[in-house]
């Protein structure tokens, strides 16, 4: 495996199927629709549309005082990382589903054109 196909793998994982970009989809949508209010309520939708990996974040934001920047930092970081779970359960689920198919004509047959 070479260095640069590392990284290909990975955003693959991350944005390579359609649940994943309908995820990290949503959290830009609810991202752009908090926009840079922080006051009460406006970091509560940012923090559970990316949980349950926000939540381990939270200590942190709280204790630190980061700010907007960092806030937001840590909301993508927590939604890259959701969205590479989601990413592995849809190959996974793929996988699982592959093992139930029935194979194809060109996999049955054999090279002479006999099955």
């Amino acid at each position: 495996m070479t260095n640069s196909s590392v990284p290909r793998r990975i955003m693959k994982t991350v944005v390579g199927n359609w649940a994943s970009a309908a995820y990290l989809t949503f959290v830009a949508v609810v991202i752009a629709c908090t926009g840079t209010d922080l006051s009460d309520f406006g970091a509560v939708m940012p923090l559970l549309s990316t949980s349950p990996t926000s939540r381990l974040f939270l200590g942190l934001i709280e204790t630190d005082g980061i700010g907007a920047l960092g806030f937001y930092g840590l909301i993508v970081t927590a939604a890259l990382v959701n969205s590479a779970a989601i990413g592995l359960f849809a190959h996974w689920i793929g996988r699982m589903t592959a093992v139930g198919r029935r194979p194809s004509a060109a996999q049955v047959t054999s090279p002479a054109g006999r099955p």
